[in-house]
């Protein structure tokens, strides 16, 4: 972007790829980037307010968009933090490494119309004619003109200025542009946080794509700060394998701005100052040494003392930013309450303060209630940014003091600057002997771990190491608690699972973490079922029957009782379903439910597992529903349940019913809130018809089989025969479809109508078809033509109603061939491919190694073809002819390559349920050689957990000193999580946060630029 193909409108970041967007649906576009790992991202837009000069509907003048029920003379949206401003800062608060730049406006200059000329403002019938005075935008003195996101807490908002050709050398060449709105936010918080060279920009412009222009406004300044603090990002990566959180973006910026304005500090017409790119590039350069920039976490309760030293006539300056809770706006009933409402929306109010000598240096506060006053020193109350300039310390040490006021509801992670100081020791503790994995069984005795020797200081400079315990995954499981060197696991004797429990390591002012897991293993108990002799821990239902009835929106339950033994708790980890079974339709959707027992029947309800899908034919399933809270089941008697929640339910029938398949029919779904009464008998009574439901319930601790007793149940009712029920169509071609209905045992014959005008006219009326069929066959179709079918059915009682129409569309062969097949070796070995897509509803991928295609590689009309075992998108290729089976996919990436082999590629369109491949729509790709780099060698990989679901880790030994970057691939190769990093001491240890990555496979790419190894993981 602004690569500089005209030097003269050459950007910042002229070596970057810019991803845009509009402004419309920003924050669902900015959440999902930031996900995604971006880093700073501009939005030269916001609303309107106040005047503005235009035609919005009324013709050609000035409009005056206030509210005015609130104020009929100021636009209370001006310094007002509102939902939107909520929004930024919550999407910010999620994305800790990602600042959103905001334009600060143009509305300073809005003065609206001379006293008594009419303009427009909008009323009950739209926008009407006032001559009513209103202040112009910012009032006479032009404080308080800023609407919008800009005024969030967690985003940078930039103001604008006049250019400085000859570059910056004192505050007074920065002017302020005319146009550019001052703060402050309602609540007093210093708006703009910086400014920009934003007067008569030229750049690229938007009438075609060679033109260009001169522009001003903020939309202008507020790019140029992007793409610089997007400069600074790289600079530190390239020189610390990370990135900086974006609060120490926002800190780093305010730090080293160039001073403007006519006093010193900020002050709310230039914010903080002039963005001063170079200086903030040496401070990343020279940190460490005489900068000092520092990332933490402050704990609820917690102080965070620093010793510095400083010189005599070495200023010293220190900044403090940390992204905050999203705040509360200010709500009421009340109108006008919303008009310069001064509700402050600090959430964690953290202060620095520095101090030593017999002096306390504070940071530097505005009055908000006296915009133009200069900057003083006190508490800042209102800001989530602190800054303290000391021009001359003198020689000697001082204390840097972090506190907060009120509680912190988490622990608040904060971004400091230093510059004119040096700190005792500028290395973090390391971790040099990890602790080791705990394991242990349920009920165990307390675990105590020394942590002594965990830990080391690396600067060997005597400070002491501060231990603390910041994160437990599992409070409910263990409690650690940690006294010096002593840490204690103490755990829950009814509980197992497993808990991660972090320890940070804080050596003067920096910080290591170290993190184990605790696997608390459960042990296994008997469960007795309630009529057998054999402690086997499980329990089988066994074989109950019932009639298959319509109970009027009522559910039908089946229930067996079983017994915990006295003195054991059982807990409830899984449930097997086995059994279900038709041969031509789905199964319903299907509960697993478990109760108390209450006078011998079903009590309270204890766990519900909620709808399970419905079940594809044929096959016998047996499919496990995991609870999500295992129950602890005290000694007693419980009942567990299998319920039909939809139309119908089929199953198969035992081997003593010779009639066949049996269901439930009607409209009337089977669902309500109260079980029906299940008798429990020996046998069925004579001539009633029965099938086989029966559940499996299995104690996850041991599998040593279940009870081979059989229990009987009966649910009586009456079958009400109403319409049958028409299932989608399948087995769509270009000419034919088969319908499909749900097949009914009393249905002597079926009568079946095709139209392609709603029953209008026929092309099939009344087709008598035999009362075991459930599908036909219509042919003689035309191509991508809309149909419809229905059907009755006929038995000795009489002819059903018209079941419900389904819909169905006949397909189209594909006639356009996919184009551009490209490859690449990136990353080494493997072979991305790339193609554009024909117009096939999805298509085949061959890929052969050695020889070209031949017609006998072509595929068959109506044979369904699936990826070959050993190869799939993202997986390795065999040595003989493969293929895949895509959809949408224009691209595929392929591992594990052999080094100068020939691979060739075709892409073939399909379209239909039974595909209908057009060899015309063929494209066969020129053929392309691998070429493979060494395998990176490392020792002790380690990457887990895997499957992994908020983060992966990875840790190796690594022997070289290059950069290192890891890659999570999606599997069509495409980079979703990135970092690189250092090896130090050939130690590596990375994390990768996943928890906003969909579940799934991925590939974990590791180079150091030369060589690569991959490796698969799973997020679950």
């Amino acid at each position: 972007i602004a690569q500089g193909i005209n030097p003269s409108a050459k950007g910042m970041a002229f070596g970057a790829s810019l991803d845009a967007f509009t402004s419309s649906n920003d924050y669902s576009e900015m959440a999902l980037a930031a996900s995604r790992g971006m880093l700073v991202s501009n939005h030269s837009y916001g609303p309107i307010a106040g005047f503005n000069f235009g035609d919005f509907g009324a013709g050609q003048g000035w409009y005056w968009f206030g509210n005015t029920e609130v104020s009929t003379t100021e636009d209370a949206s001006f310094g007002r933090y509102g939902f939107d401003e909520r929004i930024a800062d919550d999407i910010a608060y999620q994305a800790p490494y990602y600042l959103p730049v905001w334009a600060a406006g143009n509305d300073r200059n809005d003065t609206g119309p001379a006293t008594g000329v009419p303009h427009f403002v909008f009323g009950e019938n739209g926008w009407e004619s006032s001559t009513e005075t209103r202040q112009p935008d910012g009032g006479e003195d032009g404080y308080d003109a800023m609407p919008g996101e800009g005024l969030a807490k967690n985003i940078l908002s930039v103001g604008a200025i006049n250019g400085i050709d000859a570059g910056y050398s004192n505050p007074n060449q920065v002017v302020i542009a005319t146009f550019s709105a001052f703060g402050p936010t309602d609540d007093g918080r210093i708006k703009p946080d910086v400014v920009g060279h934003g007067v008569d920009v030229f750049s690229a412009g938007g009438a075609s794509t060679t033109s260009y222009g001169s522009s001003s406004g903020t939309s202008f300044s507020a790019p140029n700060v992007s793409g610089s603090l997007f400069l600074l990002q790289e600079h530190y990566q390239n020189l610390r394998g990370d990135f900086m959180r974006a609060a120490t973006l926002r800190a780093l910026a305010i730090h080293t701005a160039f001073e403007a304005g006519t006093t010193e500090g900020p002050d709310y017409r230039f914010g903080w100052g002039l963005l001063n790119t170079a200086g903030a590039a040496d401070v990343i350069t020279a940190n460490g040494t005489e900068d000092h920039i520092l990332e933490n976490t402050l704990l609820n309760g917690e102080t965070f003392n620093l010793d510095i030293s400083t010189t005599e006539g070495q200023p010293l300056t220190l900044t403090l930013a940390w992204t905050d809770l999203p705040g509360e706006p200010f709500n009421s009933e009340n109108l006008p309450d919303f008009l310069n409402n001064p509700k402050l929306m600090l959430i964690h109010d953290l202060d620095v303060r520095i101090s030593g000598g017999g002096q306390t240096y504070e940071p530097y506060i505005l009055d908000p209630s006296n915009p133009a006053n200069p900057a003083n020193r006190g508490d800042n109350f209102r800001d989530n940014v602190e800054k303290i300039y000391v021009a001359n310390p003198g020689t000697g040490t001082l204390t840097v003091s972090l506190s907060h006021k009120g509680t912190l509801s988490a622990p608040q992670a904060f971004s400091m600057i230093i510059s004119g100081a040096t700190l005792p020791g500028d290395l973090p503790p390391v971790v040099a002997n990890p602790i080791a994995n705990v394991v242990v069984n349920q009920g165990s005795e307390n675990t105590l771990i020394n942590i002594a020797n965990v830990f080391d200081d690396p600067d060997n400079d005597n400070n002491a190491i501060v231990k603390t315990i910041i994160a437990n995954t599992n409070p409910n499981l263990v409690t650690p608690t940690l006294q010096g060197n002593n840490l204690t696991l103490a755990y829950n004797p009814t509980r197992a699972g497993i808990a991660y429990i972090t320890i940070r390591a804080t050596s003067n002012g920096k910080t290591t973490q170290e993190e184990f897991e605790v696997n608390v293993i459960a042990d296994p108990v008997s469960l007795l079922y309630d009529q057998s002799s054999d402690a086997i821990g499980a329990i089988n239902t066994g074989l109950p029957s019932m009639q298959l009835t319509n109970f009027d929106n009522d559910e039908i339950r089946i229930a067996d009782d079983f017994e915990v033994p006295s003195g054991q708790i059982w807990e409830v980890k899984r449930v097997n379903v086995e059994g279900f079974n038709n041969a031509q339709t789905p199964m319903p959707n299907v509960r697993i439910l478990l109760f108390a027992d209450d006078a011998g029947k079903p009590g309270p309800e204890l766990y519900d597992s909620g709808t399970i899908n419905p079940l594809t034919s044929p096959t016998d399933y047996n499919f496990e529903i995991a609870l999500p809270t295992p129950q602890l089941l005290n000694p007693g008697v419980y009942w567990v349940c299998v319920m039909a929640v939809d139309d119908f339910l089929s199953a198969s029938s035992n081997g003593g019913v010779t009639d066949g398949w049996f269901w439930l029919l009607g409209q009337n779904p089977l669902q309500g809130s109260e079980p029906k009464i299940i008798e429990v008998i020996n046998e069925p009574e004579e001539g009633e018809e029965f099938v086989e439901v029966w559940t499996d319930i299995t104690d996850v601790f041991d599998g040593l089989g279940t009870s081979a007793l059989n229990m009987l149940f009966t649910v009586s009712g009456d079958i009400t025969y109403t319409a049958p029920t028409a299932l989608p169509a399948d087995q769509i071609t270009p000419v034919s479809f088969r319908a499909n209905w749900l097949a009914i045992p009393e249905a002597d014959e079926y009568r079946l109508d095709v139209s392609e005008d709603n029953f209008a006219t026929f092309l099939v009326e009344d087709a008598v078809l035999g009362g075991e069929a459930s599908s036909f066959t219509v042919s003689g179709l035309e191509s991508g033509q809309d149909y419809q079918y229905r059907l009755r059915f006929l038995s000795a009682e009489g002819i059903s109603d018209y079941s419900n129409t389904i819909e169905v569309t006949t397909c189209v062969e594909p006639d356009q061939a996919a184009s551009n097949i490209t490859f690449n070796n990136d990353p080494v070995n493997a072979m991305r491919i790339f193609w554009t897509p024909g117009n096939g509803d999805g298509r085949l991928v061959l890929v052969k190694a050695g020889t070209a295609f031949s017609p006998a590689d072509l595929p068959v009309d109506g044979v369904t073809y699936t990826a070959n075992a050993t190869f799939g998108n993202g997986s390795q290729i065999g040595a003989s002819s493969v293929v895949f089976a895509g959809n949408n996919l224009s691209s595929l990436l392929i591992f594990n390559l052999q080094d100068g082999v020939n691979y060739f590629v075709a892409v073939i369109e399909y379209g239909c349920d039974i595909p209908y491949y057009n060899t015309l729509a063929f494209a066969n790709a020129s053929n392309v050689v691998t070429s493979l780099g060494e395998d990176l060698t490392i020792n002790s990989l380690e990457i887990f957990p895997n499957p992994a679901e908020e983060q992966l880790r990875v840790r190796m030994v690594y022997p070289g000193n290059q950069v290192l970057q890891f890659q999570l691939l999606d599997p069509l190769g495409r980079a979703v999580q990135q970092l690189s990093t250092q090896a130090r001491q050939g130690k590596v240890d990375v994390r990768l946060q996943t928890g906003q990555l969909p579940k799934g496979l991925y590939y974990l790419s590791i180079s150091d630029g030369d060589d690569r190894i991959v490796r698969k993981v799973v997020l679950k």
